[in-house]
């Protein structure tokens, strides 16, 4: 094999699982302390959740609705509840273990980011304060399309070579 500087050596990823076990337990801690945990979004941010709602029970009942046709919101966020969820509440939870997912993400993808351009207990800190963000554990825990867009920000902000290790 060929020798590796520093430049070239994937970032170490322990750190990273860490931040995401640690992030998904904050998550579905804060989903399931509350007492709205079985509607589609929390009291505390309500957003376009209830948007989302609606239009994946007229999308499940085949009901038209102008919010189809105009571009008012992202539509991929449009087209995937409307796939996904038939808008009743009882299913709703399923939706916010994805969104808890995605939200768990973003700590280990701030950290990977970080960790390619700086000290690595920088990187640490700026992935676990994310993890710990009330922004974040609001934004993950209701069907916001804030959340997908984020994570595909970052996603995209990788390197191929950052991303699959040679």
């Amino acid at each position: 094999t060929a020798p590796t500087s520093p430049d070239t050596e994937p970032p170490d990823r322990g750190p990273a699982l860490w931040l995401f076990a640690a992030a998904l337990a904050l998550q579905l801690a804060f989903w399931l302390g509350a007492a709205d945990r079985d509607r589609a979004w929390h009291a505390g941010f309500q957003g376009d959740a209830p948007l989302w709602q609606e239009l994946a029970a007229k999308a499940a009942a085949g009901a038209p609705d102008e919010l189809f046709r105009l571009p008012l919101r992202p539509p991929a966020m449009q087209w995937a509840v409307a796939a996904l969820w038939n808008g009743d509440p009882a299913g709703a939870w399923w939706l916010r273990i994805g969104c808890a997912l995605l939200a768990a993400a973003v700590a280990p993808l701030v950290y990977l980011l970080l960790r390619g351009h700086g000290e690595r207990a920088t990187a640490v800190l700026a992935g676990a304060l994310c993890a710990a963000a009330s922004n974040l554990l609001l934004l993950g825990s209701g069907l916001h399309a804030e959340l997908p867009y984020l994570v595909l920000v970052l996603v995209l902000r990788f390197s191929p070579r950052g991303l699959i290790p040679e």
